[in-house]
């Protein structure tokens, strides 16, 4: 079984990377070339990820090694086993149900059926990949056979050993099975806090804890059922004290009642005489009789006609006067506008008769012009100077009429004059009418008030008060006031007479008046010997209360612990089914293990020869005193005791783990040998022993392809050991 060459698309920070393996292959790298990366890389594509249902992204290599670039994530390795030529190729998505698996039979070119080409390795290596990862691969800083927290080496390397091929699930199944026996042997333990026998016991004590108060109680029970019994023969007999008691309250409640009524008959009449004694008051102060509240009525509405006719009166002579003095002003101002009229007119007159004069001269001397100047021309033949005659003649014509003109409107203006003077007149005297007519109506008014004055001040008096302008409505007001207090004293009389009158239909009055008043103590005797015996009566059903409520507690407790009783009877059985069941699978964890150490003993031996035959290879020092239990835990002896390897130094440690590792590989694998992979795992041991184990290494390869990384020279094969 060897590799032969790989190619990887994307994985992790490798791209685009070829290897072809020989018999021995070296990578010779610094640290963060990918070193670890492509060891992964072989061992993803037998088994594929771990840590898949991880919850951090870094324990999932899914996600660790996802490609930096995002190219393809994937690859192909081919490999030969039992004489054929394999591919495997791979395509891996996000999650494992979407990557591409392939195998392929590369002397056929053909996919083989019926593989898991997902998981190559188990069915090739017949290991799981726990057990892969313990034995022929090899990582650094962890070349150790057993993993951690792990006392045994991995099932699938023990079937391996036993030559167990057809047995291996069985073998795989020891741990998950002892995991499982050990896990309910835990949760049934009778030592443990949590064990359900530990709980089952407590439960069980606490139960016969609480049964334990089962007879005090029952007798707790029983003197309460007699305690009550007595309490309601104490009931029974007060009972029969205030029934002997009820027929003596019956007869005092009836006088009671009587004497009560009496009291109530006696308050209505006082109520009676009172309400009458307050009517014929009222009545005293009007002697006369009380007006109708109707005349009042009507004298209050013809009081306030008469205020209204007085305010109006009064209001309308001040606007009167203020007439008057406007009316006088205006006489005054039209005297002066005549007098100036007159004076306008005298003038007026005056310059009319000297323009009338002026024209009469300047027609005298215009008609005299024009004769002569006709005269002048057409008799003494004097052109010029008749014509000039007659042009003054006839400038003297135009400007008599210019004056005539200018008379004519000083007339029309006269005239317009006299014409304002004679509406001004008219309308003085119109004014003067108004304010007669005024003057009249406010007579008439103040004349109808002193009427309506006149007929309230008589109604006033007639009721005995002394009238005045100021006391007038409020006297008026006090005497509806006092009709109405009348009228509701009246009805009040009335209805406390019904009163009396119904009372006396409605009730005995015979027996009432005639009932006799209580001895003096005799109700309160009787009430407080009642209210002795109720007290009594109370107290004693509060007692039975009490009790009744303490023997439902005592009878719910008892029949709780019946219950617990049958409930116990059934947790004895189920713990007696229970330690038998617990007893059962401790033998049965004990058989097994024996069961299990006794087949590891039959490969002991033969592992134990490979690993001195390595050690002797790695070491100068005695291997003959190392000695291996069925568990394949390594001890050696010094100074006369047994001491675990565990103690030793890394360096030391690990080299016995390496050479324990290559004697499992051996007894694992008598057959076709597989390829081994070391991941630089010589980091922890000094020059000497490294340089032993480089020659270990090309003694392993005369059996075993083998692929070996490091990343220092010191570290690397000697020359001819292999090819990087």
């Amino acid at each position: 079984m060897r590799l032969i060459s790989l190619h990887i698309d994307n994985f992790g920070n490798l791209q685009e990377f070829d290897l072809a393996f020989s018999n021995t292959t070296q990578l010779l790298h610094e640290n963060g070339w990918g070193k670890s990366t492509l060891a992964a890389f072989i061992k993803v594509m037998f088994y594929g990820f771990a840590g898949e249902n991880k919850k951090s992204p870094a324990d999932r290599e899914r996600e660790k090694y996802r490609p930096w670039n995002r190219g393809t994530y994937g690859g192909v390795l081919r490999y030969e086993a039992a004489g054929k030529r394999y591919e495997i190729s791979k395509v891996f998505g996000y999650k494992e149900k979407e990557d591409a698996c392939t195998l392929t039979d590369l002397d056929t070119g053909l996919p083989v059926a019926d593989a898991d080409a997902a998981h190559m390795g188990i069915e090739l290596f017949s290991l799981d990949e726990r057990s892969f990862l313990r034995s022929v691969f090899i990582a650094q800083n962890d070349v150790r056979v057993h993993e951690e927290g792990h006392e045994d080496i991995a099932d699938g390397i023990s079937a391996k050993i036993g030559n167990l091929s057809d047995a291996t699930d069985d073998v795989n199944r020891y741990e998950t099975v002892m995991d499982r026996l050990n896990d309910v042997l835990n949760k049934m333990s009778p030592n443990r806090a949590t064990g359900s026998l530990k709980q089952m016991e407590a439960h069980i004590s606490s139960l016969q804890n609480a049964l334990r108060q089962e007879e005090p109680v029952r007798d707790a029970t029983q003197r309460l059922e007699l305690q009550a019994k007595n309490e309601r023969e104490k009931i029974r007999k007060l009972e029969e004290v205030r029934s002997g008691m009820e027929e003596k309250f019956r007869e005092s409640a009836a006088r009671e009642g009587l004497l009560a009524r009496r009291d109530t008959f006696r308050h209505l009449w006082r109520q009676y005489e009172t309400a009458k004694e307050s009517l014929e008051k009222t009545e005293e102060r009007f002697p006369n009789g009380l007006p109708e509240e109707e005349d009042v009525a009507r004298n209050l509405e013809q009081w306030t006609q008469c205020r209204i006719l007085q305010k109006e009166a009064d209001g309308r002579q001040m606007e009167l006067q203020y007439l008057q003095k406007e009316s006088e002003s205006n006489k005054k101002q039209a005297k002066e506008q005549q007098e100036l009229r007159e004076k306008f007119l005298r003038e007026e007159e005056a310059k009319e008769e000297k323009l009338r004069r002026a024209m009469m001269i300047l027609l005298a001397i215009a008609i005299v012009l024009f004769v002569a100047g006709v005269v002048t021309v057409f008799i003494f033949s004097y052109l010029y100077i008749g014509a000039g005659m007659v042009a003054v003649g006839v400038g003297c014509m135009l400007s008599a009429l210019f004056i005539m003109l200018v008379g004519h409107g000083r007339r029309k203006k006269i005239d317009d004059l006299a014409e304002e003077e004679e509406g001004e007149n008219l309308q003085n005297a119109g004014i003067d009418n108004q304010l007669q007519a005024m003057q009249a109506q406010i007579d008439a008014a103040r004349e109808h008030a002193a009427g309506i004055e006149e007929g309230v001040a008589a109604f006033i008096r007639a009721y005995g008060s002394q009238f005045s302008e100021e006391s007038a409505e409020s006297l008026l007001y006090e005497l509806r006031e006092q009709i109405i207090l009348h009228k509701n004293k009246a009805e009040e009389v009335e209805q406390k007479r019904l009163a009396i009158k119904d009372f006396e239909a409605e009730n005995d009055m015979t027996a009432i008046m005639n009932a006799e008043d209580e001895e003096t103590g005799e109700p309160f005797d009787l009430k407080r010997e009642r209210d002795r015996n109720e007290m009594q009566l109370r107290e004693a059903k509060e007692a039975i209360r009490l009790y009744e409520l303490q023997l439902d507690e005592n009878r719910e407790r008892l029949q709780n612990m019946s219950e617990m009783r049958s409930e116990l009877e059934g947790l004895n059985e189920d713990r007696a089914r229970s330690l038998h069941r617990y007893e059962m699978l401790e033998l049965t964890r004990d058989y097994l293990k024996h069961a299990k150490e006794n087949f590891s003993a039959k490969y002991r031996r033969p592992l134990l020869d490979g690993f001195k035959k390595y050690f002797s290879m790695l070491s100068s020092e005695e291997a003959s005193e190392f000695q291996l239990d069925a568990n394949i835990h390594m001890t050696r002896r010094e100074l006369g005791e047994a001491r675990n390897v565990e103690n030793f130094s890394s360096g030391n440690r690990d080299l016995i783990d390496i050479c324990l590792r290559f004697a499992l590989i051996d007894a694992m694998y008598k057959d076709e040998k597989p390829f081994v992979i070391l991941d630089d795992p010589f980091v922890n041991l000094d020059k000497n022993k490294t340089d032993r184990a480089l020659k270990l290494l090309a003694e392993v390869a005369r059996n075993y392809q083998v692929i070996y990384f490091t990343c220092h020279d010191s570290r690397s094969l000697p020359s001819g050991g292999g090819r990087a």
